[in-house]
C-alpha cells in the first residue's frame, strides 16, 4: 500500500480521534448555565450588601483594632473571598469531574482525617469550647473539606446506582420477608451513605460542630433525593420530625441533660415539618419523644420554642407506605384521640378534634377491613388529618398511661411505637374502668360503640377485633420481654413518665401499673 494512503489513513484517524475527545469534553462540560450564573452572582452580591449594612457600625468602631477603623473592612475583606470563589467556580467548570469517581473514597478518607487532626496538639485550634479549626498553614476549618469529599462519595455511588443488583431473600422465612421488604423500600441501598453520614458527623460531634453535621445531612438527603431515593426517607415520620425538633434549638448536648431539663430551650432555626405517617400528629405538637437507650425508655421534650414555624400536609407522601407502618402510625393516632379526650386537661375544643379523629380512623378502618388494604389509598388524605387532630387534641391535652407504659417496652425490645401502644392499650382502658365508669369514659365508650355497631360493655371487644385485621396484637412475652422485667418495667414507668401519667383518666398506682403489664404479659 503506497505510503502517502497510509499517512492519510492515520491523519483521518487521528482527527477522528480528536473530533471524538472533543466531542466527549464538551458532553462534560457543558455550556455555561446562565441563569444559574446569574442567580449566584445576584445573591453573592446581595449577601455583599447584607453584609456591609451589618458591620458597617462595628467595623467603624471596633475597639479591638482588628479593622483600623475601616467601615468597608468586612467588605472587602468577603468581596476578595467572592472573586476567589468566582475563580476557582470558573476552574472546575473546566475539569472533567468525571475523573473525580476514582477518586472519591481517597477524598473522603483525607477529609475524615484532617476533621480528626483538629484534635492533635499544636495542630487544632479551640475557641469557645470547641475545637474545629486547622492551623496549617493558616487557620481553617477541614469540616469545609468534609462537605466537599461527602458530595464527591454520595455523587460517585449514586453514577453507579443502575449497575446496582437488588437483594433477593427467601420467602418461606420471616427474616427473608422481612429483608426482601427492606429491599423494597430501599433501605440496602442507603446503608452505604447512611454508614458515610454517622461517621462524618461522628466526626463532627467531637469538635462539636453541630451546624456543619446539620449542613451534611441537609447535604446528604438533597443529593440522594436528587439521585432517585424515595423522599420518604427524607421527609419524615414522627421520629424525623422529632429529630428536627431537637436539631432546631440551639444547645442539643449533651442530649440527657436536655431531655432532664438541665439545658435551657431556645430555637436556633427555622422548622418546617413534612409527615409522612398518619400517625404522630408531631407537625402541630411542641413535643419531641427520643429513645433513651441509656435508661432503656423514652422521654418527652416540650417547649414553646419546639412547634413547627410551617406545617406541610401532602397525601400523596404516604401511598408508598407499607400496611404495617400505616397500621402502626394510625393506631397511634387513634390512641392520641382517645387519651386526650380522657384526660383531665381536655376541653370542648381539644374534645371537638379527639372525637373528629376517633370517627374518621373507625370509620376508615371499617372500610378497609370490608373491602380490603388497598382501600387505604384514597383515604390517605382523611388519615393524615386525623393524626393532625388527633396532634391538636394531644398537644394540648396530652396522652397518659397507655404512652406511658409504652416506652419501655418501644425502648428496650425496639417495638415501633403504635404497636407498643395498641399492646398496652386495652390494658390500661380495662384498668381505668375497673376503677370507674362514669363520666367521660362512658361519653367516650358510648360515642365508640356507636360507630362499631356494638354494645357499650363490648366496645373494647369490638375495637380490638377491628384493629386485629390491620395488625394482630402481641402479648408481651412475644416480643422477648421477661417475666423479670415487669418489676423493672414500672420502676421506670414511674420515674420516668410522671409527665404522662398526670393525665390519667384516674390516677393509677404502682401496683395498678405492675397489674397492666402482669396481665399483657
Amino acid at each position: 500500500m503506497p505510503r502517502t494512503i497510509l499517512k492519510a489513513r492515520a491523519r483521518a484517524r487521528a482527527q477522528a480521534q480528536t473530533e471524538t475527545g472533543q466531542s466527549r469534553v464538551s458532553r462534560i462540560q457543558g455550556g455555561v448555565d446562565l441563569p444559574f450564573l446569574m442567580l449566584t452572582i445576584v445573591l453573592v452580591a446581595i449577601g455583599l450588601v447584607m453584609l456591609l449594612s451589618a458591620s458597617y457600625p462595628s467595623a467603624y468602631y471596633d475597639l479591638r483594632g482588628n479593622t483600623g477603623g475601616d467601615p468597608l473592612y468586612y467588605f472587602k475583606r468577603q468581596g476578595v473571598f467572592a472573586l476567589v470563589g468566582f475563580g476557582v467556580m470558573y476552574v472546575v467548570s473546566k475539569l472533567n469531574y468525571r475523573g473525580l469517581k476514582g477518586l472519591a473514597m481517597p477524598i473522603l478518607v483525607v477529609a475524615c482525617v484532617l476533621m480528626l487532626a483538629v484534635h492533635v496538639p499544636g495542630l487544632g485550634h479551640s475557641s469557645g469550647g470547641a475545637t474545629r479549626w486547622l492551623n496549617f498553614p493558616t487557620q481553617w476549618q477541614p469540616s469545609e473539606v468534609g462537605k466537599i469529599a461527602l458530595i464527591i462519595f454520595f455523587a460517585a455511588r449514586l453514577a453507579k446506582r443502575d449497575q446496582r443488583k437488588p437483594l433477593s431473600f427467601r420467602r418461606n422465612t420471616a427474616a427473608g420477608r422481612f429483608g426482601n421488604l427492606l429491599e423494597r423500600i430501599g433501605f440496602f441501598e442507603l446503608v452505604p451513605y447512611l454508614i458515610v453520614l454517622i461517621l462524618m458527623i461522628g466526626i463532627l460531634y467531637l469538635q462539636p460542630h453541630m451546624s456543619a453535621a446539620i449542613q451534611m445531612v441537609v447535604i446528604a438527603a438533597a443529593i440522594l433525593f436528587a439521585g432517585g431515593i424515595s423522599a420518604g426517607w427524607f421527609i419524615g415520620g414522627g421520629t424525623v420530625v422529632d429529630i428536627a425538633k431537637v436539631l432546631s434549638l440551639k444547645t442539643v448536648t449533651p442530649i440527657l441533660d436536655l431531655y432532664d431539663g438541665k439545658i435551657p430551650l431556645e430555637k436556633g432555626k427555622e422548622l418546617i415539618l413534612v409527615p409522612t405517617t398518619c400517625g404522630t400528629g408531631s407537625e402541630v405538637t411542641n413535643l419531641s419523644i427520643l429513645a433513651l437507650i441509656s435508661l432503656n425508655t423514652k422521654k418527652g421534650l416540650g417547649a414553646p420554642c419546639m412547634f413547627g414555624d410551617k406545617a406541610v400536609l401532602v397525601p400523596e407522601l404516604l401511598k408508598t407506605l407499607p400496611l404495617s407502618v400505616f397500621a402502626t402510625s394510625s393506631i397511634d393516632a387513634l390512641i392520641h384521640s382517645i387519651e386526650s379526650s380522657l384526660s383531665p386537661k381536655a376541653n370542648p375544643i381539644t374534645e371537638l378534634f379527639g372525637y373528629k379523629a376517633i370517627e374518621i380512623i373507625l370509620k376508615g378502618y371499617m372500610e378497609i377491613r370490608d373491602k380490603g388494604p388497598e382501600a387505604r389509598i384514597p383515604l390517605l388524605k382523611d388519615f393524615l388529618l386525623a393524626s393532625t387532630y388527633g396532634g391538636i387534641a394531644f398537644g394540648n391535652a396530652g396522652c397518659a398511661a397507655v404512652h406511658a407504659l409504652s416506652y419501655p417496652l418501644g425502648a428496650a425490645y425496639h417495638v415501633p411505637h403504635g404497636e407498643s401502644n395498641y399492646a398496652m392499650f386495652t390494658g390500661v382502658m380495662k384498668k381505668y374502668m375497673s376503677i370507674r365508669t362514669d363520666g367521660a369514659i362512658a361519653k367516650l365508650n358510648a360515642y365508640m360503640a356507636g360507630i362499631l355497631g356494638c354494645d357499650v360493655d363490648k366496645v373494647y371487644e369490638a375495637l380490638e377485633d377491628l384493629l386485629n385485621t390491620l395488625l394482630p396484637k402481641k402479648a408481651l412475652h412475644e416480643y422477648g420481654m421477661k417475666e423479670s422485667e415487669l418489676e423493672a418495667f414500672t420502676d421506670s414507668v414511674i420515674a420516668n413518665q410522671q409527665r404522662l401519667l398526670n393525665n390519667n383518666f384516674v390516677p393509677l398506682s404502682r401496683q395498678d401499673i405492675l397489674d397492666i403489664y402482669t396481665s399483657l404479659y
